[in-house]
């Protein structure tokens, strides 16, 4: 693998480690804490406050993560002549299921 490779995919799996486990931090340590020690209008306008907080770590993270997987991919040597065509014919209207070029001729 190559060294950039390596350092996109490094940067990739942090960027996602980070935010599912403040994701996991979140829900199973600091909610319960507030909900159960703070009282009712407080312990709302606090966790509006802390999920306002990780929104700006969670898209910073799922920045990163699709940044690496770009320069991933960018760094990926095509296999050959029907990678390049698979690419040309991509539809993003149809998603992942890509374009079928039927070459039998049959329906």
């Amino acid at each position: 693998m190559r060294p950039a490779a390596l350092a996109a995919a490094v940067v990739s799996s942090l960027a996602a480690a980070i935010w599912l486990g403040g994701l996991l931090a979140l829900g199973a340590i600091v909610a319960p804490t507030v909900f159960h020690n703070v009282s009712y209008p407080e312990n709302a306008n606090a966790m509006t406050l802390v999920f306002r907080r990780f929104d700006l770590v969670a898209m910073a993270c799922a920045a990163a993560a699709l940044a690496g997987e770009a320069l991933r991919v960018a760094l990926r040597v095509p296999s050959g002549r029907l990678d390049r065509v698979r690419a040309s014919t991509w539809d993003p209207a149809q998603g992942s299921r890509g374009t079928h070029i039927d070459l039998a001729g049959g329906a």
